[in-house]
């Protein structure tokens, strides 16, 4: 299950909560209402008289599902602040990792060092499940990398099957791309590990490699 559907599947659940709550505290006081005005009609004012008025059950028919309405309301007015909290990260992370391909196509030195943090470290493994045979670590090292790659004419970059987990300030991305130029196109796989700092997304590791056809 997936962070949107998790979302969608507990504000679905609190919103039965606010419901089931509001029912309850509008049946009761109708209830409570009801049995009032049944005890003022003359026939039983006398009856009515000699039995002293069960407030406290009254307080407690009307208070219990009041309380249930506040608490699922309390609770759905937090999870929706969370829910947009979760969207906003991972709508910046979507931006990083976009940008990183913009850097490519850009040929954006400028923009690359916005997006990677300092220590980044970028590893290329020939295929998946394989040993690494390049490592990048530093920022100088990755700039002189996408400087090299920028030679090559890259004209198009796009991620497919994008995969985002975050939690609390660290994020994992993955999926699958291809990169084009005149002459041919290359499907690659990659993984990106991003960390929060000063409320900024950055790149603090980069795994990628060629997707076997």
């Amino acid at each position: 299950m997936d962070l949107y559907t998790s979302l969608d599947v507990t504000e679905k659940i609190l919103s039965v909560f606010v419901a089931v709550g509001t029912l309850l505290t509008l049946a009761s006081v109708y209830a409570v209402r009801s049995q009032v005005a049944s005890d003022k009609s003359p026939g039983r004012v006398e009856a009515h008289s000699r039995v002293a008025p069960n407030r406290p059950l009254r307080t407690v028919i009307i208070v219990l599902p009041l309380l249930l309405l506040v608490f699922a309301v309390s609770f759905f007015a937090g999870h929706r602040s969370g829910k947009n909290t979760s969207l906003q990260n991972i709508q910046a992370i979507r931006e990083v990792i976009d940008g990183e391909g913009e850097v490519i196509i850009q040929k954006d030195l400028a923009l690359l060092d916005t997006i990677y943090a300092p220590d980044a470290i970028i590893i290329h493994c020939p295929a998946p499940d394989e040993e690494p045979d390049v490592i990048h670590e530093g920022r100088e090292r990755i700039r002189e990398r996408y400087t090299k790659f920028f030679q090559e004419g890259w004209t198009s970059l796009s991620q497919v099957d994008l995969s985002i987990a975050v939690e609390n300030d660290s994020a994992t991305a993955i999926s699958q791309g291809i990169v084009t130029n005149a002459e041919e196109f290359i499907k690659f796989t990659a993984k990106f590990t991003l960390e929060r700092d000063n409320k900024q997304w950055v790149i603090t590791r980069f795994e990628c490699g060629l997707t076997p056809d």
